[in-house]
């Protein structure tokens, strides 16, 4: 089986290293360009790029997807299949090049949770379950008939981070034991069934914390934007992300939602709606993230001040 790989993110890198593993020929990988990144705006290529370029895999960068040379360079390959993990939306033509077609591996139980924020929501919306699937790619977005799926616990702890990297694993897996079933030959696709959500992008707006809400929707906003690109904000006109509360509440207390209750070297309360949280570490604007007791050594928060959405 010739296999074209197409993906950018950190999530991808397991399902190329596994497919390697599995002796699959993989002819090449297409990836995003490279982008200027940091204090030096230097140039970087994505993490599959340079897992690719560790392993000699010979690597493409498109400019544009929907161009003639890129199309004709595909179809010059002879690939199989076209195996999409993380990567922008491929036009129709690209999508149905392959013999075998084209699949893509989606962090979520489709048709739940469709989009590019799958991970972040799930656990915004307080989650108990998520998964990943595996399925042949058509061209509306993540709508395509499904060729495996697994289901994947999310623990109270759970921040995206955590989550993000259990389903990379998980999905690099099922993916392999599809590409298995493709070459064999024997397995029918099925199209998807049930209620449909959407997992859009994340925008700034979505990041800031209301207070007057319950203790558990703050939790997980926290968690669903940790460690990137994380929650915030503001108390005393400044903007500051909070990370790490604790999976239990507090009782609550006569303060208005936003009102710190309490502050000490271990950790920060703040009143929401019902209940008060407890958290432990913190970003101030242009800062790095650090314990409270750090920010405490140089700064202060103190009982009574108030925390606004912005």
């Amino acid at each position: 089986m010739k296999i074209v790989f197409f993906g950018s993110p950190d999530f991808a890198v397991p399902s190329l290293e596994k497919i390697l593993k599995n002796r699959y020929d993989v002819l090449c990988v297409v990836t995003r360009p490279d982008k200027p990144k940091g204090r030096g705006r230097k140039l970087q290529g994505t993490p599959v790029k340079k897992f690719a370029e560790e392993k000699g895999l010979p690597v493409y960068q498109p400019e544009d997807l929907k161009s003639d040379d890129f199309f004709n360079f595909l179809k010059n390959l002879g690939a199989d299949l076209f195996v999409v993990v993380g990567f922008k939306i491929l036009p129709k033509r690209i999508i149905e090049l392959p013999p075998e077609g084209s699949i893509n591996l989606h962090a979520s139980l489709l048709p739940a949770y469709r989009g590019a924020a799958p991970v972040q929501w799930a656990i915004l919306n307080g989650e108990k379950k998520t998964g990943v699937t595996v399925f042949f790619l058509n061209e509306k977005v993540d709508t395509g008939d499904i060729i495996m799926q697994e289901p994947v616990d999310i623990k109270e702890s759970d921040t995206a981070g955590d989550l993000h990297d259990r389903l990379a694993e998980t999905g690099s897996r099922v993916l392999v034991k599809s590409i298995d079933l493709i070459k064999s030959g024997d397995f029918t696709p099925k199209p998807q069934k049930g209620a449909v959500t959407k997992a859009p992008k994340i925008t700034q707006d979505l990041l800031k914390i209301r207070w007057d809400v319950s203790a558990e929707d703050v939790r997980n906003k926290v968690r669903a934007f940790s460690p990137f690109p994380g929650a915030f904000s503001f108390i005393e006109g400044k903007r500051v992300k909070i990370f790490s509360v604790d999976e239990e509440f507090l009782k609550s207390t006569k303060n208005a939602p936003g009102t710190v209750v309490s502050v000490d070297s271990s950790g920060i309360t703040v009143q929401c709606a019902d209940r008060c949280i407890f958290f432990r570490e913190i970003q101030m604007q242009g800062k790095r993230r650090m314990t409270v007791s750090e920010f405490l050594r140089g700064n202060s928060i103190n009982p009574g001040m108030i925390f606004l959405s912005g």
